[in-house]
């Protein structure tokens, strides 16, 4: 069913190309850079190990990004589904003979959420971080230490939110470790694995001269917790997942006992997701929700069993949960899945009326938060990105490479992943900051209507500093001869300037 979901949603996004562009650079000999040399290189990728792994995989195959990163997506999803195996296994179950139909459930409940399938494309890391970080929640569960050291150590190359496990797993395995023996010091050598990411910490210091992706400034305006809550609001009233929330709450009532490490581990994980949502959410379509999807469905078997439920009616309930969370996402799906699908406006596709009038009220107030949502750029549907994808790739189908000029060609747009991607010899500046120093830190101007994650702005002058001389026209990328040519020093001497003003 994952294999299907993939071909079915298979996609990829305009913000997929940024990270592309990053492996293109490497792969030519500039190293990690959004622009080679004279410009100072900036992080504009949220992943370092997906580049790496993109960067590998072009290197020994000859295969590019665009057709690489979708198919080690889907076995990234494929191993995390092998993990939710492993986790609905140590689910504890008053006999064995009820593990077959709470594992069936399990799964089934999994692979058809459609948030689940969403993600099995997108060219993006989502899939890598889902693996790992539920490989890491299975190692707490099963109380394995040096593993879980171990994936806490890989979890910041995914992502910076890993830099939040990073530091709480040594206080766990602590913790846990207390309540049998007394500390040795032969368990600091557990830590040998953080060896990694200050490595890499290092390196990103001494390359970047930050200590955080660039991205985290382009994104983190200010706190939004209106949109963050919209966010997770929608999403749980969607699949119906609220309902595992009373169920767990009335389980742990009855029974308050619990299993330390793997409770620890899941507070760390609820925290790094309040803090998303602190921000506002995430501007993909569920994204940061994916890893709770099997997390909660796996809820389902637990607290029923706590409850001393018979398992006809444990799987009642559950399966009830899941059928009620299945018409809201698909019927989404299926009147956005087909050809008619509109380039990104400023409406959305409602449910409602697709609905049977006496059926509407639940669909009228999704379309109602999606309307919101979708106004201010929060949990944008997948396939508006697709969309705006396809947009890119019609208007510069392999258009050739820019004609070499005197000087530098230099291209300023908002939303540039496609075209520079496939145009590694313009020098590119990203207009809303995750690729541009300056713009990530200039503080953003009072917005009448927030954007999420699109809320930075290039202070007046930084954008005519550099004298972009590239324009697109259909079919066609075409660089302009300055009256006066612009070169490697007049690079520096405007970076200079900005970046002081910046740091």
């Amino acid at each position: 069913v994952t294999v299907v979901g993939w071909w079915s949603f298979h996609w990829l996004c305009d913000d997929a190309y940024l990270a592309f562009r990053y492996v293109r650079m490497s792969v030519e000999g500039h190293g990690y850079v959004w622009n080679p040399s004279p410009f100072r290189p900036v992080e504009g990728y949220t992943s370092f190990l997906w580049v790496v792994i993109l960067d590998v995989v072009w290197r020994l195959f000859g295969v590019d990004p665009p057709t690489s990163a979708p198919a080690l997506s889907l076995v990234a999803h494929l191993g995390a589904l092998a993990v939710v195996f492993r986790l609905a296994h140590r689910v504890p179950l008053a006999s064995a003979g009820r593990r077959l139909p709470w594992l069936a459930f399990v799964v089934l409940a999994v692979v058809t959420n459609r948030t689940w399938l969403t993600w099995t494309s997108s060219g993006l890391e989502t899939a890598l971080w889902l693996l790992v970080l539920l490989a890491w929640l299975d190692a707490a569960a099963a109380r394995a230490h040096a593993r879980l050291v171990a994936l806490a150590a890989v979890l910041p190359l995914v992502r910076p939110d890993g830099l939040l496990f990073l530091a709480a797993t040594p206080a766990l395995v602590a913790v846990d470790l207390r309540r049998e023996r007394p500390w040795r010091a032969a368990d600091l050598t557990l830590l040998l694995p953080y060896l990694l990411p200050v490595a890499h910490l290092l390196w990103r210091r001494a390359t970047y001269d930050d200590w955080l992706p660039n991205t985290y400034y382009a994104k983190v305006v200010e706190t939004w917790l209106k949109a963050g809550g919209l966010h997770i609001a929608l999403f749980s009233f969607e699949h119906a997942l609220f309902l595992v929330g009373p169920l767990v709450l009335a389980a742990l009532w009855r029974r308050r006992d619990l299993p330390a490490l793997p409770t620890m581990a899941l507070g760390v994980m609820a925290l790094q997701l309040l803090f998303l949502l602190r921000a506002g959410g995430d501007h993909f379509e569920y994204r940061i929700f994916l890893p709770w999807v099997p997390i909660l469905w796996l809820a389902v078997p637990w607290a029923c069993e706590r409850l001393g439920w018979s398992l006809r009616r444990g799987l009642a309930v559950g399966v009830t949960i899941w059928l009620l969370g299945l018409p809201l996402p698909w019927t989404h799906w299926a009147i956005t899945s087909g050809s008619g699908i509109r380039y990104w406006e400023e409406t959305h596709e409602a449910i409602a009326p697709h609905w049977p009038a006496p059926l509407r009220a639940p669909a009228r107030l999704r379309d109602w938060v999606a309307r919101w949502n979708h106004y201010h750029l929060v949990g944008t549907p997948h396939h508006l990105h697709r969309a705006f994808l396809d947009v890119q790739i019609g208007r510069f189908p392999e258009v050739a490479p820019v004609a070499p000029v005197d000087d530098l060609p230099i291209w300023a747009h908002p939303n540039p992943g496609y075209v520079a991607y496939h145009h590694p010899e313009l020098y590119v500046i990203d207009m809303l900051g995750l690729n541009d120093h300056v713009i990530a830190r200039w503080p953003a101007p009072e917005i009448r209507k927030r954007k999420l994650a699109h809320e930075r702005f290039p202070p007046a002058g930084y954008v005519d500093c550099f004298r972009p001389n590239v324009v697109l026209v259909p079919d066609d990328v075409i660089a302009f001869p300055r009256a006066e040519p612009f070169g490697p020093d007049d690079v520096r001497s405007c970076e200079d300037h900005w970046w002081a003003l910046t740091d």
